[in-house]
């Protein structure tokens, strides 16, 4: 049992634009480097939808928060299971072949010391059985837009910053590599020094 006493939790609030939340948790933070700052949810911790659905998943869901707040990045060990209970209390569960998938987001501090960040609809994604990356919802663009009035702007900053992700995660290059992630998680894991 990881010695969580050693790490600050704190709510973390997913946004459609402007501030429309549409899930929380409430993760460790584990600390930061030059990429931003690292947090964990751990493997059977719930994450709860603004629809009424809760989810648990059965890896740990460790997530970098970019420095320059562009993006959220989640991180998994293959093959996760994601046990839901949806809002008119049926149980769903189905296994998610991703190991890594990354928002791009306007970051924000959160209140009482939490973490936001607002969805700017694009993502970038990498499978488990092809290690395969691909630029996710680029057709949902303009109908997001439309709906959530997110500005222009965002958007085309967002491509930018897309692009980006894609060619660093493409090339395996940290943090979108398998090391730097694994690394964080182990500090979680790792067991409290007796004494």
């Amino acid at each position: 049992m990881p010695d969580t006493a050693s790490f600050p939790r704190r709510r973390a609030t997913k946004l459609r634009h402007p501030d429309i939340i549409t899930a929380h948790w409430d993760e460790y933070v584990l600390g930061e480097d030059e990429h931003g700052q690292w947090a964990i949810l751990p493997a059977g911790d719930p994450t709860f939808f603004a629809v009424g659905d809760v989810s648990r998943l059965g890896d740990d869901q460790v997530r970098c928060y970019d420095r320059d707040g562009r993006w959220v990045a989640q991180f998994w060990c293959g093959g996760r299971v994601a046990n839901n209970v949806l809002a008119d209390g049926s149980t769903r569960s189905n296994v998610i072949d991703l190991t890594m998938y990354v928002d791009m987001a306007r970051v924000l501090p959160g209140e009482d010391g939490g973490m936001s960040f607002v969805d700017l609809v694009l993502d970038v994604a990498r499978f488990v059985d092809d290690r395969g990356v691909t630029v996710l919802d680029e057709d949902e663009v303009a109908e997001e837009m439309e709906r959530y009035g997110i500005p222009a702007g965002h958007i085309d900053a967002a491509r930018v910053v897309c692009a980006e992700v894609f060619a660093l995660m493409a090339a395996d290059k940290a943090p979108f590599d398998d090391a730097t992630a694994a690394t964080w998680r182990a500090r979680f894991h790792a067991e409290a020094p007796a004494g």
